[in-house]
């Protein structure tokens, strides 16, 4: 038989001729021999029958043996037969009678198992024979019997199936063999392995398509593609995969030259794949009719065809090329093919990829694993029809299919990526396809892709995407030069650097604070800080960056110099800048503002008269605290808490103060009393923090009659200090100098007013005192007496200010609360019988505290007339 060495390379040796026997290829040596057995394609495509007329399956007879031999088909013979001895008992099956199985598999160089093809018997399910396994004429003994029947299994269509034709090369094959007879009996299987070539031109296509129909054309003489492919395949998934199908074209391709390579939609059943995912779920099938994803190619420079949405790029604009010339000879599409090639890629300036898509493989789901620092072509392959995915993603019921569908329809049109095709302009849902849709839309999404999926660095992430974003290819048409593009490109970097200045995790003096709603920095003490400046194309140092600090006080606009130093770090993409900063040099400071200019490569800067500026809040002092008067209440007043009374406070700080530190400290005035502590949340009514927006509330209820639980405080004059701490550490408390303090005068005792029986007989006229009648404490003063004067048996009067018209038995002289009581005796109806005065004493206490109604008993009152 006729040999060939295939190594794992592809690297192939002469034809070798010596004998094929079942030691040649076995179970131990299949997987790494690289003998293949040659053979003619003609019989794996047609099959032996139809190449050779005369060959009878029912009597494969010498003349049969001699065509496979001189024809080099490989092929194994198989004698079967039951053991029959009827004088000891043994009766087996006449020979014609058995079954005999064949069953071929194979195991592709991407598979990890045999996969079952398909298999031939020799009977029916009721023992008809098929003649389908050729064989030698059967003979029949005296009793009628045969006694062995001798098969011949060739590695021909006919036996191996029409799948053998599109075996992969370097494919491990192996056929078992069974028979069977009418008592069900099963031999011990018997199994042959191989491998075959072909040894024609063979084109691996490699897509992400599934169950594709890949169709491979020759251009003839007359300049077309014969619209008969001279040979088929169908793309199958890898094993194991989700991205990569694949699938082997052969053929004699006689005087055919220039090729092309098409992908078109099954017989039965849809193309499909899985949108670049190793995730089952994002199965999508695909209508190829409308893709035009394939290739031209020159026979001798291509093996391994890459198939993938970029393919539209390819096809598109040699299309176009291809449409509008009249020179259609295997020259002048060798000539177009390369124009293309430079449009798109092999590393010419300008072109698309700077790759050809066509021939570079992509990185599959399993190299994504493991991605080098620099990734090369292949993974760049891949991250552009990933972006496509993502560009897709954005409107629903497109894929990146779609987009490559589109991309076809507008190159093959005029040759211009301008989103107009045969039928005007071209959409992608609501989004028009233009010249940005090929390279910001595109260079932006595999940017991002880059960067955020796949980490890596922004300036390397830059680097490629603004080849896609630069891109300005030309054509050239009928001796005329034709641009993609209407205009240049240009980097997707259009804003200037990226500048962050932040203080330092770790402080060793000062203390900072970032808000985490407004994300404002607030600062205290002394700080170091770090100003980075990055950018992906790089930072300019020409000029520099320049760093202006400068301060400012409370509600002011006027900036104020200042001086700090800056050293520098980094490379050219990424610069940092240490520098320390220490507020507390600075009086009444409230804002440090570092104003930046910076530019990068691509001339996109923070100039001078409109820097970056970074500014941080200043906050050397501590809370600020305001004690809340009730409207009307004067500073002094004395507060009754009898009842619960609230005293209310407000908190300030810029930064926010920490309520959880929170106190209240009331010290005496008298010296030698016990100064009281409030603190702990549950002791404030409300306890609210402050902010840069919004002052915080204190509230402290004290109350004397509302249980064990209730805030007390004793009767005297108090300070009250609020302690409080702000979240950068400056804290107030009583022993602070410039701490605020407040007044707090408690006073919840009412006057007491002596119950006095008298016997002295007052004069119809006379004048006395009811303040005599009070013990006067150190609380409130006195605010009012209230007298109310009742002649036994009449009704009760409340005296009033004397006057002209006073009608009353009595009067009140003077000024609240230092009255006198005026009788008058023209108005005592009575003095022989009881007189009485009740008072009631009234402090200035808030509420105010009242004593006890006291009568005021006079036995008799000695009338004198008033003179007039």
């Amino acid at each position: 038989m006729a040999f060939i060495k295939i190594d794992t390379n592809d690297n192939r040796g002469e034809v070798e001729y010596f004998d094929y026997s079942l030691n040649t290829f076995n179970e131990s040596n299949i997987g790494t021999t690289s003998n293949h057995l040659k053979v003619d394609f003609n019989y794996a495509r047609s099959g032996l029958l139809e190449v050779h007329d005369g060959i009878d399956f029912e009597d494969f007879n010498q003349s049969a043996l001699a065509v496979l031999h001189a024809n080099y088909i490989p092929y194994i013979k198989v004698v079967v037969q039951d053991e029959y001895d009827p004088d000891n008992g043994i009766i087996g099956s006449s020979a014609e009678d058995l079954e005999l199985t064949v069953k071929y598999y194979v195991k592709s160089p991407t598979d990890n198992d045999f996969q079952y093809v398909d298999e031939k018997k020799s009977h029916t399910g009721s023992n008809v024979a098929t003649h389908a396994i050729p064989h030698e004429k059967i003979e029949y003994n005296g009793e009628g019997r045969v006694s062995k029947v001798t098969y011949y299994i060739p590695f021909v269509k006919e036996l191996l199936g029409t799948e053998y034709a599109s075996v992969a090369e370097r494919s491990q094959q192996k056929i078992v063999l069974t028979t069977k007879d009418r008592s069900e009996n099963v031999s011990t299987p018997k199994t042959i392995y191989f491998r075959t070539t072909f040894d024609l031109p063979t084109f691996n296509v490699v897509t992400p398509f599934a169950n594709a129909n890949v169709e491979l054309k020759g251009l003839n003489a007359s300049g077309k593609f014969d619209s008969n492919p001279v040979s088929t395949c169908t793309t199958k998934l890898v094993e194991g995969t989700l991205d990569v199908a694949t699938c082997q074209l052969r053929a004699d391709l006689g005087s055919y030259r220039f090729l092309q390579v098409q992908l078109a939609n099954p017989s039965s059943g849809k193309a499909y794949y899985y949108q670049w995912s190793n995730d089952s779920n994002q199965y999508r099938e695909v209508d190829l009719s409308q893709s035009n994803f394939g290739a031209y190619f020159d026979y001798t420079n291509a093996s391994d065809l890459y198939i993938s949405e970029l393919s539209a790029y390819h096809t598109g604009l040699f299309d176009y090329i291809w449409n509008s010339t009249a020179d259609h000879t295997n020259s002048a599409a060798l000539s177009y093919l390369e124009q293309v090639n430079n449009a798109i890629g092999s590393g010419v300036t300008n072109s698309f990829f700077k790759f050809d898509p066509i021939t570079t493989r992509y990185a599959t789901n399993e190299d994504l694993v493991s991605i080098p620092t620099f990734p090369g072509d292949e993974f760049q392959h891949r991250f552009l029809v990933e972006s496509l995915v993502d560009m897709a993603s954005n409107n629903v019921g497109y894929t990146s299919a779609s987009y490559a569908s589109a991309f076809y329809q507008d190159l093959v049109h005029d040759g211009k990526a301008n989103g107009v095709g045969r039928s005007g302009d071209i959409y992608i849902g609501s989004n028009r396809i233009t010249n940005n849709t090929y390279r910001k839309e595109l260079a932006s999404a595999y940017y991002e892709l880059l960067v955020e999926q796949y980490g890596l660095s922004p300036q390397l992430a830059l680097s490629f995407a603004d080849i896609i974003a630069t891109a300005n290819p030309s054509i050239d048409v009928n001796g005329s030069t034709v641009s993609v593009f209407e205009n240049a490109g240009g980097s997707i970097d259009t804003t200037p650097p990226d500048i962050l200045v932040l203080p330092n995790s770790e402080q060793q003096y000062g203390v900072y604070y970032q808000h985490p709603v407004t994300q404002q920095i607030f600062v205290a003490g002394q700080i170091d800080f770090t100003a980075q400046i990055s950018d992906p194309s790089g930072v300019s140092n020409n000029p520099p960056p320049v760093f202006t600090p400068v301060w400012f006080v409370a509600d002011s606009p006027v900036e104020n110099d200042m001086i700090l130093s800056f050293v520098p770090s980094g490379d050219s993409y990424n610069k940092s800048y240490a520098f320390n900063f220490n507020s507390l040099m600075y009086e009444n400071i409230a804002e440090l503002a570092l104003k930046i200019s910076a530019s990068d490569t691509k001339q996109n800067a923070y100039p001078s008269d409109d820097p970056f500026i970074s500014s941080f809040k200043v906050d050397n002092e501590f809370p600020n605290v305001l004690y809340k008067l009730p409207d009307g209440q004067a500073e002094d007043a004395y507060i009754n808490i009898t009842r619960q009374k609230s005293l209310n406070f407000v908190v300030k700080d810029v930064v926010g103060d920490d309520t959880s530190k929170r106190q209240i400290y009331f010290e005496p005035k008298v010296q030698g009393a016990t100064p009281v502590l409030f603190e702990g949340d549950s002791v404030f009514a409300v306890n609210t923090p402050s902010s840069e927006f919004s002052d915080g509330q204190l509230v402290l209820q004290l109350c004397l009659t509302c249980g064990e639980g209730a805030n007390k405080l004793d009767d005297g004059q108090w300070t009250a200090y609020v302690v409080a701490e702000d979240i950068l550490g400056n804290r107030v408390d009583q022993t602070i100098e410039g701490a605020p303090a407040f007044t707090v005068n408690i006073d919840s005792t009412a006057f007491v007013v002596e119950e006095v029986v008298s016997s002295a007989v007052l004069g119809g006229n006379d004048i006395w005192e009811p303040t005599t009648l009070f013990s006067q404490d150190n609380g409130s003063p006195l605010g009012e007496v209230k007298v109310v004067y009742q002649q036994d048996g009449l009704p009760k009067v409340e005296l009033k200010a004397c006057g002209e018209d006073n009608s009353d038995a009595a009067c009140l002289l003077g000024t609240q609360p230092e009255i006198q009581v005026q009788l008058v005796a023209d108005n005592i109806k009575n003095g022989s019988v009881k007189h009485f005065f009740y008072v009631t004493a009234i402090d200035t206490a808030i509420p105010v505290n009242t004593s006890n109604e006291v009568g005021i008993n006079s036995l008799s009152i000695l009338l004198v007339l008033r003179l007039k």
